[in-house]
């Protein structure tokens, strides 16, 4: 158990891999719980007595550590019986145990492991203290196992919190105005050519970038430098996102390896980035559906945010704790 649970930390620490995690904490909480039931059902074991006529120790299952279990051999029972355990565990069991010993055995029949044994009326391995062992480490499995899904699920949303509000101090403090002179303000900024064809006006456009829908990356690195910084987001099936923030102009870009990563979505958060003349960042929801009643929402709410989008159009509407937070329009 105790390899299992660093391997998790490990991947948890430094990889991150949120589906894997997420079957670890599933697995211990499950074989916690099937631990723990077995402890208070009488019918997961059984009494076996008899004479012990050999005694054998098996090192197959754990030959690398010299970990051996017990194996006993009852005069009147056909198939061995197995303890596994802690290697001095077993030693002090076995040498406790010699032939011709008249013994009690209780197994546990799902694993079909000894739990207890008795010689007359010694008792070498306390059924009470196994089980009383087995609760403990049944109860660690399912706290770590819990410990870990609400990590994943509510852990995300402390950290998705801390980003935004870090990513909104940035881009406050790094305000970019766009003056009217600077803007080119065409209504068919999303030409049939770029691959979208929207019948929407978007301020600052993609002519005001010198982009476009479909460029490769060193084509935007020699139109805007280097970004701010990159981030990648796994899709699935080997194809992941390459994502581009660029804070001064507070876009991001984002290049999709499955199409050969070329520019495939662009978002802004600038409070002066505009759909249709209408500043809609920093408006609250309501705001935001009564200057654009077309809207329709695209997923469920939750509290990390949600996506609004116009039917027939390319763009969606991020909403954060009620206010909009940025929009994306893409190819």
């Amino acid at each position: 158990m105790t390899p299992f649970i660093i391997f998790s930390l490990f991947f948890l620490i430094f990889y991150r891999e949120k589906e894997f995690i997420i079957v670890c904490a599933m697995l211990m909480f499950v074989l916690g719980v099937i631990s723990y039931t077995i402890t208070f059902s009488e019918i997961s074991f059984r009494d076996i007595s008899g004479i012990v006529s050999e005694i054998q120790y098996d090192y197959s299952g754990d030959s690398r550590r010299r970990n051996p279990s017990l194996v006993i051999f009852l005069e009147s029972h056909l198939e061995p019986l197995k303890y596994t355990a802690e290697n001095d565990m077993v030693r002090n069991v076995g040498g406790r145990l010699k032939k011709g010993d008249k013994v009690k055995i209780v197994v546990e029949d799902i694993f079909d492991d000894i739990w207890g044994i008795t010689v007359g009326t010694d008792e070498i391995l306390s059924f009470s203290h196994k089980k009383a062992e087995t609760k403990y480490g049944a109860s660690f499995l399912i706290m770590y196992g819990a410990f870990l899904y609400i990590i994943i699920f509510y852990g995300k949303n402390i950290v998705f919190r801390i980003n935004r509000l870090k990513t909104k101090l940035l881009r406050k403090r790094d305000d970019v105005r766009f003056e009217p002179e600077e803007i080119s303000s065409i209504d068919d900024v999303m030409e049939k050519r770029n691959g979208i064809g929207l019948n929407l006006k978007i301020n600052p456009s993609l002519n005001h970038y010198n982009v476009k829908f479909g460029m490769k990356r060193n084509k935007i690195t020699s139109k805007l430098g280097k970004p701010s910084s990159r981030r990648t987001i796994n899709i699935g099936g080997g194809d992941y996102l390459d994502c581009w923030d660029y804070e001064y102009h507070k876009i991001e870009l984002v290049f999709d390896s499955d199409n050969d990563f070329r520019l495939s979505q662009i978002s802004f958060f600038s409070n002066k980035a505009e759909v249709n003349d209408i500043g809609i960042i920093g408006l609250t929801e309501k705001e935001l559906l009564e200057k654009l009643p077309r809207l329709r929402l695209l997923d469920e709410k939750d509290e990390c945010g949600y996506n609004y989008g116009l039917p027939g159009e390319n763009i969606q509407i991020y909403v954060s704790e009620g206010t909009v937070d940025s929009f994306c329009i893409y190819d």
